[in-house]
């Protein structure tokens, strides 16, 4: 989290400071649009710190009020200053479409609903009026693109894409010809990694996994298609065949939903939303599609076989009921298959995705070293964080935590909680490896 009493002043100023914060955050997310002024206040201001100008000429203005330590509206004269600077932003720019308010604080309930209510009825012009606040700018300042803002502002340690390469660069120098990237060749500890990290090469097998079920379902139809058929020398009582095909259609419908929440589970992977695809219960899912496939074979056999009257002469009923049973038995057999070999590892690595760490163990020269160096090498190519720490660093009796902050160059005032406070910003994609 952003400590906005670290601000560092601006021509000796913290509110020049934030002014500055404000327009440079602006432009990052609105530069493209149209042209960016700054309005130099000195002599009363114009209701804006800087406004943007688009080609047709509507203008946007953002307004900044460094209100800290002293964080609330309630403060004196604050609600009329805000409102004294919305106003004269109208009277001086005719053109305003939207009006912006920065503060380093989020409103409480009540502050927001007179920035809603009271605020924009203060004014007759038809504006649109939205508050930046704390989270606002927490969000942006861990953004890639927002890079280096944090330490230009605050002075603090940026864990941003460049110092996660120099650090890989430092530690793989000390690796050797332990680690080549061209002779890499994909194991089944990378694929257990790419499931943990939900990367592109899971999203990549998940792809996979659907297609392969796509492949199966028009068998799953046909089977079900047949038992609606009327079966050769067999009488069947109807409602005891609809029982055998509702179930049947029950099994095939669960198997739709997997797919279904598999195909969700890649999107949203596809767009870094790893945590909502950890909150799926996929073991759950997959227990619901047993118990469907349990009541399938149940049915099959009290409202399938055992309810069937053979019409033909009795040498040939062992031949004709036998084919009745394959009829009957078909959509369980291939679904069966899926279960036993299919669905386990399937929701295995589905369930890796929700762990917090992998323990890759093995004799020397097995590969960890190579494995550990090409998932941080692949991750960085990719513009994700990855760290790598021999283990072969850390040789003294201090503190893991020294230890650490010296093998990674860190500043000796960041260090312990404040070193993880900046770590935690990062995306959750983030993989310290440590060997």
């Amino acid at each position: 989290m952003i400590d906005w009493s670290e601000l560092k002043p601006y021509q000796n100023d913290k509110y020049r400071s934030f002014e500055e914060l404000c327009y440079q955050i602006a432009k990052g997310l609105h530069g493209e649009k149209g042209r960016f002024t700054s309005v130099d206040d000195s002599g009363g201001g114009d209701g804006v710190e800087f406004y943007l100008t688009f080609p047709n000429g509507d203008q946007w203005g953002w307004q900044a009020k460094f209100y800290h330590p002293q964080e609330h509206l309630s403060e004196s004269g604050r609600k009329r200053s805000i409102t004294n600077s919305l106003k004269r932003a109208c009277e001086i720019h005719p053109h305003l479409k939207k009006w912006f308010l920065c503060t380093p604080t989020n409103f409480t309930p009540d502050e927001q609903k007179w920035f809603d209510n009271t605020l924009h009825q203060s004014i007759s012009e038809n504006i649109e009026i939205e508050h930046w606040g704390d989270s606002d700018f927490n969000n942006w300042l861990s953004e890639p693109r927002f890079s280096g803002k944090l330490h230009y502002f605050f002075g603090e340690l940026e864990l941003d894409i460049n110092w996660f390469k120099r650090q890989l660069h430092k530690q793989m120098a000390g690796v050797g010809d332990k680690f080549d990237s061209s002779l890499h060749t994909e194991t089944n500890a990378d694929a257990e990694i790419h499931a943990l990290l939900g990367n592109k090469a899971f999203v990549h097998q998940i792809t996979e996994w659907i297609e392969e079920l796509e492949e199966k379902l028009p068998d799953l139809k046909e089977a079900i298609d047949d038992l609606k058929r009327p079966i050769l020398y067999i009488e069947w009582d109807e409602v005891e065949q609809s029982k055998v095909i509702e179930a049947a259609e029950s099994l095939q419908d669960a198997l739709v939903n997997m797919k279904a929440q598999l195909k969700q589970a890649r999107d949203l992977l596809s767009e870094k939303a790893l945590s909502e695809v950890q909150s799926v219960d996929w073991k759950s899912t997959l227990d619901q599609l047993h118990k469907t496939f349990d009541a399938y074979r149940k049915i099959g056999w009290e409202s399938g076989t055992s309810k069937m009257e053979c019409t033909v002469e009795k040498e040939y009923e062992d031949q004709v009921l036998r084919h009745a049973r394959g009829v009957v038995h078909h959509p369980d057999s291939l679904v069966a298959n899926l279960l036993d070999k299919f669905f386990p590892s399937v929701i295995w690595q589905l369930e890796l995705i929700k762990e917090s760490d992998l323990h890759v163990l093995g004799d020397a020269g097995i590969g960890k070293t190579h494995i550990a160096c090409n998932i941080c090498d692949d991750r960085l190519k990719n513009g994700l964080p990855a760290l790598f720490v021999r283990g072969s660093l850390f040789t003294t009796e201090q503190p893991i935590e020294t230890q650490l902050r010296n093998i990674l160059d860190i500043p000796r005032p960041i260090v312990g909680t404040t070193f993880c406070k900046h770590y935690q910003r990062l995306p959750k994609h983030t993989i310290p490896v440590f060997r």
